[in-house]
C-alpha cells in the first residue's frame, strides 16, 4: 500500500484550509433571511475542538470547495488503480495472516477474499476503460444461466477471471 506523499499531504492541508475559510459563523444578525443566509453561506461553522474547525454543510457544498482545490485534471485511471492496489494489498495481507494464524483459510473467509479480489478486478477494468482511447464500443454481455436468469459464463465469471489473472502474474 502506498504511503501518502508530501504532495498528498499538501493537498489535504489546502482542502482543510479552503473548508475552514468557507465556514461561516452567523450570529443571526447578518441582515439576511435564514434562507438567504444559508444560500450565501452553505458551509457553516459548527464548533472548534482542540484547534480543529468542525463544519456543517451539504455534501455538494463541501464537494464544490474540494473540487476547487484539486488539480483540474485528476487522472481517474490512476485513482482507480491506486484503489485496486490498496484492496489487493489488504486482501493479500489478511490472507497471509489467516494462513499464519490458523494454518488454513475457512470457506467463508475464502469467499470474502474472492469477493474483494472481484472488486480489485473490477476497479482495474474500470481504470483501463478510463484510459483515453479505450474502445468505447466494447460492451461485455452477461449470458443467462440454465434457469434463464442473467448470469456469467464460467470463463467470464469475475472470480474465475480474477483467479486466472493472479495465476498469470
Amino acid at each position: 500500500m502506498a504511503e501518502p506523499t508530501p504532495q498528498h499531504d499538501q493537498t489535504a492541508l489546502r482542502i482543510a484550509a479552503a473548508l475552514t475559510a468557507a465556514a461561516y459563523e452567523c450570529d443571526g444578525n447578518c441582515g439576511l433571511s435564514d434562507r438567504d443566509c444559508y444560500d450565501a453561506h452553505p458551509i457553516n461553522f459548527s464548533a472548534r475542538v482542540n484547534g480543529t474547525t468542525h463544519i456543517d454543510a451539504p455534501v455538494t457544498a463541501i464537494a464544490a470547495v474540494v473540487m476547487a482545490v484539486l488539480p483540474e485534471h485528476t487522472d481517474r485511471a490512476a485513482v482507480l488503480r491506486e484503489a485496486a492496489d490498496r484492496y489487493a494489498t489488504l486482501v493479500d495481507q489478511n490472507e497471509a495472516y489467516e494462513l499464519a494464524e490458523h494454518g488454513q483459510i475457512d470457506h467463508e473467509t475464502r469467499i470474502q477474499f474472492e469477493a474483494v479480489r472481484d472488486v480489485v478486478t473490477g476497479l482495474r477494468r474500470m481504470a483501463d476503460e478510463a484510459q483515453p482511447g479505450h474502445d468505447d464500443e466494447h460492451r461485455c454481455q452477461p449470458c443467462t444461466d440454465r434457469h434463464g436468469a442473467p448470469g456469467w459464463t464460467d470463463d467470464t465469471q469475475p472470480a474465475a477471471k480474477a483467479q486466472q489473472d493472479r495465476a498469470e502474474r
